[in-house]
């Protein structure tokens, strides 16, 4: 699809049945995968998206609309969160001129570094605190979310939501919990 060379995007179709899902590219005719639905209970990973009809707009709302401020600001806790893991990981180095030989910097285990002084090469340190106050935050705000969602007893559910098998009963309690608005 499209007319870029150096990154060409091919359309790949996913097709969920209740018994099998098959993925494959209608342009090349070629299956990509053909397996067995994982879920016991038979049903297909979709859920539907819901307009609510307002005054003038023949379209309505999206059920999603009143909470997309709610659903930036997680993405924007988590981005906060992972740039300074990565940064805490791969901090800066500060270094002072002409004391070390750039050449035998290497981030591996028991590398050598050449230096003049102990003192030549530090890791740079920032006083950022994303990393502690984490958790609260974004279990503030997905509670927040769940709560505007109408899943205000997802939180507190006896159902564990990553539990592979379920029964019949609580997969219609854990659908009726997350369909309520």
């Amino acid at each position: 699809m499209g007319k870029d060379i150096a990154f060409p995007m091919i359309k790949i179709v996913t097709e969920y049945r209740k018994d099998r899902w098959i993925t494959f590219s209608p342009t090349y005719k070629v299956i990509l995968r053909d397996i067995a639905n994982p879920y016991n209970h038979g049903k297909i990973p979709i859920a539907q998206l819901r307009y609510h009809a307002l005054q003038d707009d023949p379209l309505g709302e999206s059920e999603v609309e009143p909470v997309i401020m709610l659903w930036r600001a997680i993405q924007a806790v988590l981005c906060g969160y992972m740039d300074e893991v990565v940064l805490k990981m791969n901090s800066p180095l500060i270094a002072v001129t002409n004391t070390y030989r750039p050449e035998t910097i290497n981030f591996a285990p028991r590398a050598i570094w050449e230096v003049d002084r102990p003192d030549a090469i530090t890791p740079f340190r920032f006083d950022a605190n994303s990393i502690q106050y984490f958790q609260s935050t974004y279990l503030a705000l997905v509670s927040a979310l769940n709560t505007a969602m109408g899943a205000m007893s997802q939180g507190v559910s006896n159902i564990d939501p990553t539990q592979y098998k379920k029964t019949a009963t609580e997969i219609r309690t854990s659908m009726r919990q997350q369909t309520r608005r």
